[in-house]
């Protein structure tokens, strides 16, 4: 009674208010901490579920540590872990190198010189732009070519992607020397080299032509060009640009600098390693096109080759079938072919454009044959051999640099993601993780249809369920809670309950259309805890019927977190409009008919052509009222809000006011006020207590408040004037067409059953009834249909439904079945084999909490367990066509869930937890019964 009385507080007071109507960091246990001088400490352990060393090798459970930017040490992860050692727990995660693409074009720049030697790819190359996309990618080192289309572009260097400083971020900025043997490098333009100040002696002269425009002259410029060098004392020739500096062809003819080929014929491949073995320089192969036809001679000889994968999965392939025969071309198959055939391979993409995709390209050359150990070297470490930087990445190996990924499972699977990024033994990159997500793993998971599952996940992001089943994809960074003896069910339904309608429990409690059942109810109401506590987590709130056309349902959810808002309180403010229906045949059909009928005329009335007014003077300019009028808004009282209309006119400094607001149905009240530019003040006696209502006017809005209320809360309101602000005088001599308020409360619900799928449920006197109205809303209105009551003549005499329909009828326990001769005889599933769900209610306020206790009683007395379930889960939530939001555990449904510790109708079994809209609103795992194991963790 006393919540009775504080609601019809706030009812008053909201009315008066004008109406005064109311990275990845550890998330399980550390092992000990072990003892240890300062000098030793490492700066940071990751704990580390599966590690790929990158030389082949595969290491379980495995701990890394870290101590200024290198590995120190890796070891197993036992024992304790020196003190004041940050640590990453990465335990259910993968970490693999640091991905190196072995060749890149972003630096380079071709310039007129055909041989430029001396010009360094690391010039043109910003270390400090955003590289987020690569790292992302899982990429933390690259190479870069100087050029494209020269003969001898210039020096390749090698960089990583992050880092403290410029000097940190440099592996090494003479690689390989790059020279090009394909068919882009021969056509070399003239250079012109002017000079300052032309004489005689020294003229303008015209451009130099450069030589190299076929393969042979190539070869011969380059012969010429390394014997030359030889000579230590030459620095530059004429012969090949004043710019030239022969040094760093001198260091490959030394054996200080590997030259980077790139060539694609074979014939160009052979002229290249012909060159390479007669001046003694170790060579790498560089984007080889036909490099499968020399595999044995490649394979012999140990040749580094950097294939490009002709893959692209983000684009589909262009152009005609290509017709087998003649020279291996570059294919998919190249490399697994080159592997077997014994050449070191390192695999980078057919463009620049997809470095971002290189891991999943590596996993894709496995599939046309690359072993997986070769397929993970090919980025990892012969990558880096290919780059001359094996000796500091790579491989995660103690002495080299602790550049590596996190990863949430196996490199090669395509639902892997990559969750973090380290470069130097510091975080790099980080995947974001804005959205609130985790996933519960189950032994046994009921889904709300009948069917379960085993051992199985449901995966929740942002209060719905995003993925479920036993490979349910689980976002990365996501917190996974394991009850691998717990059962999980859609959250339970209360079809039909007068839980949060206070009043006496011998006292219906009655309500027409016209009355917004919704906005009666709090969301903080101490009611709704015990059926939430029960595992209830919606109400179908119904009042008492009380006529023919009876109230609107809402439905609600029974939790609302702390942070949330009333719209995540109402699920659907007119889920349904109860209807009692008596008779059957024709004359119920005409009583329903008659009911939408009366609606529709009033919702949808034809337009009536009118005549044209004659017209009128044009009125003179008179000033503005700034308060008579029509002001629309809402108030608020605490968590609650109502929709607010105020009709005001103003006549010199008095203010006459009618108040409405929704939540209190038809019942206006009437102020007097004063009007002190720009406060607005209006007296009102409120239960016996005075208040003030205070209001600023500013134009045509106005925001205030009601002082000295007698509840606890805080009310204010906000208005905006949508009709009126003519003159006074107009305002004074027409109040009552003002106030005309031409909405039909009783009617202007049935909008939403014709507008938004809201049922009509309909209380059947008999069998007769129930026909009529199945013939009546589903046949002839195509409405959505709830029936309720007469369940025994309905399974004794069939219901004619239309082909293929399955409808909804409420039942209270004692409905589903009956006693003859000391028998019990079940009708579930006689109402079962005509098409007809079951949702079983109670109609009760407090003993709504026993909706569970009800069901397994059902199922004692011959209900199926699978009928049950469904009679507090699935049935009533596809009655009110609210199935893709409540009721189930699929994808896009509210994560409304309940965790129990065994099967629902084990009458031992307790409710653990109790999510609602992803929300944890009930935890009694430390009341959990003895043998209930959960582990939690965070899935990288």
């Amino acid at each position: 009674m006393r919540g009775r009385l504080l609601k019809s507080s706030l009812g008053g007071l909201c009315l008066g208010a004008f109406s005064l109507a109311v990275p990845a960091q550890s998330t399980t246990p550390k092992a000990p901490e072990a003892k240890t001088s300062s000098a030793q400490v490492p700066s940071t352990c990751i704990r580390a579920g599966r590690v790929y060393v990158g030389d082949g090798r595969v290491l379980e459970g495995v701990r890394i540590y870290l101590q200024d930017g290198k590995i120190l040490k890796i070891q197993k992860d036992k024992g304790p872990i020196p003190k004041g050692t940050k640590v990453i727990d990465a335990s259910r995660n993968t970490l693999m190198p640091g991905i190196v693409a072995a060749y890149t074009g972003l630096a380079a720049r071709d310039v007129e010189d055909n041989i430029r030697p001396d010009l360094v790819a690391e010039d043109n190359f910003d270390s400090f732009a955003d590289h987020s996309r690569l790292l992302a990618g899982g990429i933390t080192s690259m190479y870069l070519s100087p050029g494209k289309s020269r003969l001898v572009p210039g020096l390749g260097s090698v960089v990583k992607l992050a880092g403290p400083g410029e000097a940190a971020r440099s592996l090494s900025n003479a690689a390989g020397l790059d020279i090009n043997l394909t068919r882009n490098s021969r056509v070399p333009p003239p250079v012109f080299e002017p000079v300052a100040a032309p004489t005689a002696d020294n003229p303008l002269r015209p451009a130099r032509k450069q030589w190299g425009t076929s393969l042979s002259s190539q070869i011969e410029i380059l012969e010429k060009a390394f014997d030359l060098a030889k000579d230590p004392k030459l620095r530059t020739t004429p012969e090949f640009g004043k710019r030239t500096d022969l040094g760093p062809l001198r260091a490959v003819t030394q054996g200080k600098l590997p030259i980077h080929l790139h060539a694609e014929t074979t014939g160009e491949i052979l002229q290249g390693l012909d060159l390479a073995r007669r001046l003694g320089a170790s060579i790498v192969l560089d984007r080889p096109l036909e490099a499968a036809a020399l595999k044995a001679e490649l394979g012999k000889q140990a040749v580094t080759t950097i294939l490009s994968l002709p893959l692209d999965p983000a684009h589909p392939l262009q152009g005609d079938y290509r017709i087998p025969g003649g020279k291996p071309f570059n294919a998919p198959a190249t490399a697994g072919i080159l592997s077997k055939a014994g050449v070191p391979i390192a695999l980078v993409p057919g463009t620049d454009r997809d470095l971002d995709k290189l891991l999943m390209l590596a996993g894709l050359a496995c599939r046309y044959g690359l072993p997986e150990h070769e397929a993970i070297k090919a980025i990892t470490l012969e990558a880096a051999r290919a780059s001359g930087v094996a000796d500091r990445i790579g491989s995660l190996e103690e002495g080299k640099d602790a550049d590596f990924i996190i990863l949430t499972g196996d490199p090669f699977d395509a639902r892997t993601r990559i969750l973090e990024v380290w470069v130097d033994g510091k975080n790099a990159y980080a995947k974001k993780r804005v959205r609130e997500t985790f996933a519960l793993r189950c032994g046994r998971i009921l889904l709300g249809n009948g069917t379960e599952q085993h051992n199985s996940l449901v995966v929740v992001q942002d209060g719905k369920i995003l993925d479920f089943g036993p490979e349910a994809l689980i976002p990365p960074g996501a917190k996974i809670l394991e009850f691998p003896s717990a059962v999980l069910m859609p959250g339970m339904i209360a079809a039909a309950s007068k839980l949060g309608l206070h009043q006496s429990s011998g006292t219906r409690i009655t309500a027409s259309t016209s009355v917004d059942v919704a906005a009666a109810l709090d969301p903080r109401d101490p009611a709704f805890r015990d059926a939430l506590e029960a595992g209830i987590t919606t109400l179908f709130v119904s009042p008492d019927d009380s006529g023919p056309v009876s109230s609107r349902v809402p439905a609600v959810k029974t939790y609302l977190d702390p942070k949330g808002d009333r719209e995540d309180f109402v699920l659907k403010e007119i889920a349904g409009i109860r209807l009692l229906l008596s008779r059957g045949g024709k004359s119920g059909v005409a009583q329903i008919q008659g009911i939408l009928k009366k609606a529709k005329d009033y919702l949808y009335p034809k337009k009536v052509a009118k005549a044209k007014p004659a017209p009128s003077p044009k009125p003179k300019k008179q000033k503005k009222d700034p308060i008579s009028g029509t002001w629309k808004g809402t108030v608020k009282a605490g968590s609650m809000r109502s929709e607010l209309k105020v009709i005001m006119s103003l006549n010199g400094s008095k203010v006459q006011a009618t108040l409405q607001a929704k939540m209190t149905g038809p019942r206006k009240i009437q102020l007097t006020g004063d009007w002190n530019p720009p406060r607005l003040t209006f007296k009102a006696k409120i239960q016996g207590a005075s208040v003030n209502i205070e209001a600023e006017v500013s134009g045509d809005h106005m925001e205030g408040s009601v002082k000295n209320a007698p509840v606890p809360i805080p009310i204010t309101f906000e208005l905006d004037r949508t009709e009126g602000g003519g003159s006074p005088s107009k305002a004074e001599s027409e109040p009552e067409e003002e106030t005309k308020d031409k909405t039909n409360k009783s009617l202007e619900p049935f909008r939403a059953v014709f507008e938004d799928g809201a049922a009509l449920v309909v209380s059947c006197a008999n069998r007769d009834a129930a026909q009529a109205a199945v013939d009546s809303v589903l046949v002839q209105s195509k409405l959505q249909l709830v029936l309720q009551g007469s369940a025994r003549e309905i399974a004794e005499h069939p219901l004619k439904l239309p082909k293929g329909t399955r409808l909804t009828i409420l039942l209270r326990p004692e409905e589903l079945g009956y006693m003859e001769k000391g028998v019990y005889h079940s009708l579930a599933d006689a109402l079962d084999r005509q098409g007809l769900d079951i949702a079983l209610i109670t109609r009760a306020q407090a003993g709504t909490k026993f909706l569970p206790v009800h069901a397994a009683w059902a199922v004692s007395q011959g209900m199926s367990p699978k009928q049950a379930r469904k009679a507090i889960t699935g049935a009533p939530a596809a009655g009110y066509g609210l199935d893709k939001r409540i009721g189930r555990i699929d994808r896009g449904c509210d994560a409304d869930l309940v965790l129990l510790s065994g099967d629902p109708f084990d009458l031992r079994s307790r409710i653990l937890k109790v999510w609602v809209h992803g929300k944890l609103a009930v935890d009694n795992s430390a009341k959990t019964a003895n043998g209930l194991q959960e582990n939690a963790g965070e899935n990288k």
